[in-house]
């Protein structure tokens, strides 16, 4: 994985980012207290796309909607500086602490700080003030794109394995449109190391809603490697998912290929 890193320390650096974040996907908001940083994980579109973390430093404060005012949507449609005169945070803090008689000793009047706003398609926002912002694109190999045009597979499965950590290799799983690469995408997958079949298990088992599917025994052989605590609250989380979409099909794959001490019956 390739990682390009900006840093945007005072607001006049701003306007050379503003237009980054536009149509990427968010996957993530999380706040850690101990050192005041807040991340924001973004996802490109496309395999082509860099996705990227956006890191608040030295956070004063954040707001954030989640009410999907425009309807639900993960996008982002851009973000903006918010001029000083039109700052809402820093006032409010300010106010609150003198009105209530706190200490304004981590609010410092005389420091530079950003208000930042984070526009959603959904008609969201996430307000941020924060003091400086770190932006690191994380720039992947397509995983697909290499299968796809592999005059030897054999070769380019043992690169993509080798180099794991410069691929996209989650989008090997089911890859919408391409079930003639499913054999190929399930044999590097039951290569992956034990780490990768445990983050995505729940996501695996959705290969045996059918078991025709190319790649099915391979899949299984991976989720096998599992501990068995592990597998059995992937394989329930999925019988659940089954019965709720009442696919029958899948709910009996499962009992099938499973074994029976495993799963917890409703």
């Amino acid at each position: 994985m390739k990682q390009v890193k900006a840093t945007i320390q005072v607001a006049p650096d701003f306007d050379a980012y503003a237009g980054i974040v536009h149509d990427k996907q968010c996957c993530a908001v999380n706040f850690a207290y101990e050192n005041k940083t807040l991340l924001l994980r973004l996802l490109g579109e496309r395999a082509e796309d860099a996705s990227m973390e956006i890191r608040f430093n030295g956070v004063l404060g954040y707001e954030m909607t989640s009410c999907d005012f425009w309807g639900p949507s993960p996008h982002v449609f851009g973000w903006s500086l918010i001029p000083d005169n039109e700052r809402t945070l820093l006032p409010r803090y300010l106010a609150e602490a003198e009105e209530h008689g706190l200490d304004q000793t981590s609010i410092q009047r005389n420091r530079e700080y950003m208000e930042i706003e984070v526009q959603f398609t959904s008609g969201d926002t996430l307000t941020v003030l924060c003091c400086s912002i770190d932006i690191q694109k994380l720039i992947m190999k397509s995983a697909l794109t290499d299968i796809k045009n592999a005059p030897v597979f054999e070769e380019t499965a043992n690169k993509i394995l080798t180099h794991i950590d410069e691929y996209d290799v989650a989008e090997l799983i089911l890859p919408v449109g391409e079930k003639s690469l499913w054999q190929r995408c399930a044999f590097i997958i039951s290569k992956m190391p034990i780490d990768f079949i445990a983050e995505h298990a729940v996501e695996l088992m959705e290969w045996f809603q059918d078991l025709n599917w190319p790649g099915v025994d391979e899949i299984f052989t991976a989720l096998s490697r599992l501990p068995e605590d592990e597998l059995a609250v992937a394989l329930n989380k999925s019988l659940k998912t089954a019965r709720n979409t009442q696919d029958e099909e899948w709910d009996y794959n499962l009992h099938l290929k499973f074994d029976k001490g495993l799963i917890i019956e409703p």
